[in-house]
């Protein structure tokens, strides 16, 4: 229950003329609400172009606790706000105890159940969100000073992804429930206008994840196979990735080793070569490309 300003009688209740009203929120972006460094993750007003390469920053971001992961777009979406707590009294009068939960809900038509495991794992994650409506605005919270956008915290213990099997009738989807933290308050919502960004927020996409396995590891070279997982039994093979755009780290020395070569000798299987490393060291083998990311896959060098 929030306590009452006794240095507040009552506040103007004039508006401007054409106020932004939020649409429909149906593309929420996840971000964790604090890097690994400390920093929280917001936009800060001032410096935001909503440019291509602004958002891609965000996206691909190399640090994870950094990184903005946009989720599909919703159908079905409902946001509302549960009832008003009030404790009665004999008299029949009553006596505000607290606001009610925000609970939001919304369907991912055609969608695997890759994507729900990765939902699930956000339980275990402090975050919240940054919503982009119907209208491709962008929905935040107005930070304490009014100088940055803050995503708006997401109760971890509440959400709830769940997947609904295809019947004669519907498709396949996955509905997702969650509540927004009960500290969270409607009166600090702010837009940033989709006119404001230079983009369409509504296109954003969250990246891919890539997996490897690794064989005939030598002292100067390994094979890598490289897959997506689609949903099928067999994974797809990522082709067509050039030397260049690996990244090879040798966590043991804190170095980074640059492949001389990262030959595709089948679809999705890459002979990498690269300068003799010691017996034992931890290898590490990152990729971003076209919406795809294989996250520091690991082998030992030989």
């Amino acid at each position: 229950m929030a306590a009452c300003n006794c240095d507040i009688t009552l506040n103007n209740t004039g508006t401007p003329s054409c106020t932004p009203i939020m649409g429909v929120g149906v593309k929420p972006i996840m971000v964790p609400l604090t890097a690994d460094d400390g920093t929280a993750n917001v936009i800060t007003i001032s410096s935001y172009t909503g440019s291509q390469a602004e958002w891609d920053a965000r996206t691909e971001n190399l640090d994870r606790s950094k990184r903005y992961y946009p989720l599909p777009e919703f159908k079905n979406v409902e946001d509302v706000k549960g009832d008003t707590i009030f404790e009665s009294f004999n008299d029949t009068s009553n006596l505000f105890v607290q606001e009610g939960t925000r609970t939001y809900t919304g369907i991912l038509p055609n969608q695997a159940p890759t994507l729900l495991g990765n939902l699930k794992d956000a339980k275990c994650t402090k975050f919240g969100l940054f919503i982009i409506d119907d209208c491709g605005n962008l929905i935040g919270n107005i930070s304490s000073d009014g100088l940055s956008l803050e995503p708006v915290p997401v109760d971890q213990n509440t959400w709830n992804p769940i997947l609904i099997k295809s019947t004669d009738t519907t498709v396949q989807k996955i509905q997702l429930s969650f509540e927004f933290s009960r500290l969270t308050k409607d009166e600090d919502l702010r837009i940033i206008k989709s006119t404001d960004s230079d983009i369409a927020l509504l296109g954003l996409e969250g990246l891919v994840d890539l997996e490897a396995s690794f064989a005939t590891i030598t002292a100067t070279g390994a094979f890598a196979t490289v897959t997506y997982d689609r949903g099928e039994a067999a994974n797809v093979p990522f082709e067509n990735v050039l030397v260049g755009e690996w990244t090879l780290f040798n966590k043991d020395t804190d170095l980074a080793v640059v492949p001389s070569s990262a030959n595709e000798t089948t679809a999705g299987v890459y002979e990498f070569v690269y300068t003799a490393q010691t017996a034992g060291d931890i290898m590490q083998l990152s990729l971003i490309k076209d919406g795809f990311e294989l996250f520091k896959a690991e082998f030992v060098a030989v």
